[in-house]
């Protein structure tokens, strides 16, 4: 019995994430076209400021105005998509995040619909009202931020890497250095407020229970 329970235990995220992947269902495009633009905004805002060093350095440091007019019709360009990008990234976004909040709300309630009445003693009311709006929530909020902040972090860190090392190789090499430490930082961070976070959820269960009551008392 044990080694079967062990044998179920790692495929467990694999089957949470397949469950939940399942509700994006007709917002895969606007998924897949979020982190594309995200990139591409990424990329220009880590582009933009060195398109401007030359700007300054080859067209107004060196009185050059046919190398001014060049790199300012660049870097308008440049500004411009990365504008247009950040727009269609925070569309699909959002439009992704709610979809998929949508779908996994409607899942989620039709499976409720077919639970038995030992099964709805053992969740509570509470606690499925809970999963059913909180819960939900969160998962909307942390798709969102998969999608875009998920993205968004590892092309930066890279392309503003290479750019570092382009300009001045020992330099980069301390920012290079930095990087494992903010990780190592984010990832104490994140094990000291789960514990929070699960005490927060315990509370919403009492909570909606109290109201609950409180809404069915009332003449």
């Amino acid at each position: 019995m044990a080694q079967a329970r062990k044998a179920v235990e790692p495929d467990k995220p694999k089957h949470v994430l397949r469950t939940l992947g399942h509700s994006i269902r007709e917002y895969k495009k606007a998924s897949i076209l979020a982190p594309v633009f995200v990139a591409v905004e990424g990329i220009l805002e880590i582009l933009i400021p060195t398109i401007m060093a030359s700007l300054i350095d080859e067209g107004i440091t060196g009185g050059s105005m046919p190398a001014t007019v060049k790199f300012g019709v660049i870097l308008l360009v440049c500004a411009m998509v990365s504008l247009g990008a950040g727009f269609l990234s925070g569309k699909y976004a959002a439009v992704a995040g709610a979809g998929f909040a949508k779908n996994l709300r409607k899942d989620q309630f039709e499976k409720v619909q077919g639970f038995s009445f030992t099964n709805i003693d053992r969740f509570s009311t509470g606690s499925i009202v809970t999963r059913l709006t909180t819960d939900v929530t969160n998962l909307q909020n942390a798709y969102m931020m998969i999608i875009r902040l998920g993205v968004r972090a590892p092309i930066m860190v890279v392309v503003a890497w290479l750019f570092s090392f382009r300009i001045s190789p020992s330099i980069s090499m301390v920012f290079l250095a930095c990087i494992p430490i903010l990780a190592i930082g984010l990832c104490g961070l994140v094990v000291l407020v789960h514990p929070v976070f699960e005490r927060v959820f315990h509370t919403y269960d009492a909570l909606n229970n109290v109201v609950d009551e409180n809404l069915q008392g009332i003449r």
